[in-house]
């Protein structure tokens, strides 16, 4: 028995031996190839962590990959830094009948994601149709996160050329063993090389500091003259564990490094953080327009759908929007 006046301490598990099934209407909104159908999963389906482990520099604190049904989700500590949808028929641990994960590159789940690709998809076609396909467009990522931008923007429908430049060795690892990035062809040492040279449908990625990486492109490339050392879009989206962009990536210097390895004409397009004038978000915002306006060129906002904080900043070195 139990002594008068004892403490007792009673751990309740509740399991549901026949649970409900979710309802017709909102299995179809969990296999949507987007954010609603990613939101669906996570709310669906059992959360499974796939990869833990430790990140070569301090900002991207601990690395991390969870799976929602379809979907893997990067995170550096506990921020998330981009999603991936697999593709192929999948065992239940989201691996293909041949036990690899391979990411669907034709789909972004991130509405901001998105948004920053079609503002980059426009400008290579009206570019395209400028030059009259004498050459493609050439496109440049800082910051690799789950690799789904990239890897969309290389696809043969958007007719780019593609590198991402990555600070972190193990973020890259992880992109391409545990987010199924697979079209990717890494470098020691960035040389440009057409996409058909590399692989159709593949993107480069150089393990380096961003603004190393520009000082030596611009240094390469020399004259106004040098176009095809040259990048036609530059899309910033790079965050740490924090959630916050580091700060020398939207400093005057870093910014000046990409007015110079910009074509003239060419777009510079930025995933920020929205804010209210008078709030820091806010704040951080206005500072980071006047130094584009300052050191590339006219700048513009997009409004990003269902995502009132995020924003994206478009900038055109020495050219109309």
């Amino acid at each position: 028995g139990v002594a008068t006046g004892a403490e007792l301490f009673v751990d309740y598990h509740l399991e549901l031996m026949h649970p409900r099934p979710p309802p017709r209407w909102w299995r179809a909104r969990a296999s949507l190839p987007c954010e609603d159908g990613y939101y669906a999963c996570i709310r669906q389906r059992r959360e499974r962590e796939v990869f833990r482990g430790a990140s070569a520099v301090r900002q991207s604190g601990t690395l991390s990959v969870r799976q929602y049904g379809p979907w893997r989700v990067l995170y550096f500590d506990q921020t998330q830094q981009g999603i991936v949808r697999l593709r192929g028929e999948r065992h239940e641990d989201g691996e293909d009948v041949h036990g690899i994960a391979v990411a669907d590159c034709r789909v972004l789940g991130f509405e901001y994601v998105h948004c920053m690709a079609m503002q980059a998809v426009a400008h290579a076609q009206q570019q395209q149709r400028r030059l009259e396909g004498a050459r493609r467009c050439h496109a440049l990522c800082v910051g690799l996160g789950s690799g789904a931008l990239p890897a969309y923007l290389a696809t043969d429908e958007s007719g780019m050329d593609v590198v991402a430049v990555e600070v972190d060795p193990a973020v890259v690892d992880v992109a391409e063993q545990h987010m199924g990035v697979h079209n990717m062809h890494r470098m020691a040492q960035y040389m440009r090389r057409r996409g058909a040279e590399r692989g159709a449908g593949t993107f480069a990625c150089v393990c380096a500091e961003a603004s190393h990486f520009l000082e030596g492109l611009v240094a390469a490339a020399g004259d106004e003259e040098s176009v095809e050392r040259r990048f036609d879009v530059i899309l910033l989206d790079a965050y740490d564990c924090a959630g916050l962009v580091p700060a020398h990536l939207q400093g005057g210097p870093f910014l000046q490094l990409c007015a110079a390895a910009l074509n003239v004409g060419g777009k510079l397009i930025a995933n920020v953080f929205y804010g209210q004038p008078g709030t820091p978000a806010g704040e951080r915002l206005g500072t980071f327009m006047a130094r584009l306006e300052t050191e590339v060129g006219a700048t513009s906002t997009v409004v990003v759908d269902n995502h009132p904080e995020n924003i994206v900043v478009v900038c055109a070195r020495g050219g109309a929007l």
